[in-house]
């Protein structure tokens, strides 16, 4: 999925799965993502989520039982990887680098007008390494798109 105005993949569907899809140059805002994830079961396993204007992916904010494993997440132009609210929420064996920011947990959105309690905990894996040639360089504009293109 490609070159989408608005999000690449929007979906509030239970049991869905999203197995090695490359998901890039998508949105025009910073509300505009890779993938935009508020559903129940839900698998994301490989694939590419790059130069995204927003977030790669976004879990939020409804999402259950949700696991993001093995994927790239880079040059997105807001967060790479992010589990918001929701509950029994998985990550991990994710590469993510060289986005707005890295990643993004957490259990209330201050945006919202009324307060909601952290539903339950959001685990995330992390293996760091330090390698001079493990990540590419970021592109020119990277994340970085107008309405006209």
């Amino acid at each position: 999925m490609k070159d989408s105005l608005g999000q690449g993949i929007l979906t509030g569907g239970d049991g869905c799965r999203f197995v090695n899809l490359d998901v890039h140059d998508n949105g025009t805002d910073g509300l505009t993502h890779g993938i935009y994830l508020s559903a129940a079961d839900c698998l994301i396993d490989g694939g590419r989520y790059w130069r995204n204007v927003g977030w790669g992916i976004h879990v939020y904010p409804k999402a259950t039982n949700t696991v993001v494993r093995n994927t790239r997440c880079y040059e997105n132009g807001a967060t790479g990887l992010g589990l918001v609210w929701g509950s029994n929420n998985v990550a991990y064996n994710n590469v993510v680098y060289h986005n707005g920011s890295g990643i993004h947990l957490s259990g209330d959105s201050p945006r919202k007008s009324f307060e909601a309690p952290f539903e339950g905990p959001a685990v995330l894996h992390l293996k760091l390494q330090r390698s001079l040639n493990s990540a590419p360089a970021p592109s020119q504009g990277a994340g970085r798109r107008s309405a006209g293109g």
